[in-house]
């Protein structure tokens, strides 16, 4: 156990999964103001929460998949759940985090008409149900190399 959570998670892992709960809260919380038409701190709330994510996915999601899953060759056995459940979360990521970009630089900027979405309250509710998802399999990573194989 090297990590704060008693896990066999190092510290900066549990350190980014406890940030990434704060984001999840952020970005409930920020939800919860846009379905009272609280649109000035929604916008705030979400910013925050999608400016933290890049700072995690830079500092140390990025660096720590590049490590473990390309250097150690982990895609030759691509079936195996530890390997699955990462690819799943860092697609969902992915895609989660190309749309909350969109939507800030469509909020931000005056965008050419064939290049915003006419539906963008969609658009909002599906990233925000992905970032859902991606979380449960950023929390299911976590379990499982640092709960499971860990221990």
């Amino acid at each position: 156990m090297s990590g704060i959570l008693g896990t066999a998670a190092g510290t900066q892992a549990d350190i980014n999964l406890l940030l990434h709960v704060l984001i999840l809260a952020l970005i409930v919380t920020g939800f919860t103001f846009a379905r009272r038409k609280k649109f000035t701190i929604h916008e705030k709330w979400m910013f925050t929460g999608i400016a933290l994510v890049a700072v995690s996915f830079f500092a140390w999601m990025a660096p720590s998949y590049l490590r473990n899953f390309i250097e150690t060759n982990a895609f030759s056995n691509l079936s195996s759940l530890g390997v699955l459940i990462t690819n799943t979360h860092v697609v969902l990521g992915s895609i989660t985090g190309i749309l909350a970009i969109y939507i800030v630089l469509r909020m931000k900027f005056d965008l050419p008409p064939r290049f915003t979405v006419k539906r963008v309250r969609r658009l909002m509710r599906t990233t925000f149900t992905l970032w859902w998802l991606t979380f449960i399999f950023g929390l299911s990573y976590y379990i499982w190399f640092y709960v499971i194989q860990g221990a």
